[in-house]
């Protein structure tokens, strides 16, 4: 059985950036020091991918589609291309994570992720990040490049229960 394929556009501006991709084969704790998991998810196994969502990256620091739903215990590959000219990320988390994540990239704004629940994708690029969404409810895909997320970069996750 093949994957159903959707397509996922992320736009991005001249502001700041996104969170939450993982090319990752295995499941991964996530973004918290990998002392626990986010209630989003975490990264997710390759071998279990029931959903394949296609994401463009752009400079109008917007996602397209701005929402998305999936379930809880699914899991989704982002193939996220930057069709833009600027630097952005791709990153999944909950409204609080994100917050925090744009703090830190303030700190220290050239900071690139390839952790599993992030990654930074320059101009050009093509990447995946396999996710495992969590528990049911509202979630955030989100550039953290200082400015992108407050300039509204960013598109809500709908996890319904199974």
């Amino acid at each position: 059985m093949h994957p159903k394929r959707f397509v996922l556009v992320l736009c991005v501006s001249t502001a700041l950036a996104v969170p939450g991709l993982a090319p990752a084969d295995q499941d991964h704790p996530h973004k918290d020091g990998g002392h626990g998991h986010s209630p989003a998810g975490a990264p997710g196994s390759r071998a279990k991918v029931s959903k394949v969502f296609d994401v463009r990256m752009l400079d109008t620091m917007r996602f397209e589609p701005s929402s998305f739903e999936v379930h809880s215990g699914q899991t989704v590959k982002f193939v996220v291309t930057n069709a833009g000219q600027i630097r952005h990320e791709f990153g999944i988390g909950t409204r609080e994570e994100q917050r925090a994540h744009a703090e830190m990239m303030l700190a220290d704004p050239d900071m690139q992720h390839e952790d599993g629940s992030v990654i930074t994708v320059e101009p050009g690029q093509t990447k995946e990040l396999i996710w495992r969404f969590g528990r049911a409810g509202q979630y955030e895909a989100a550039c953290q490049v200082p400015g992108h997320y407050p300039a509204g970069m960013m598109a809500r996750i709908v996890v319904r229960r199974r």
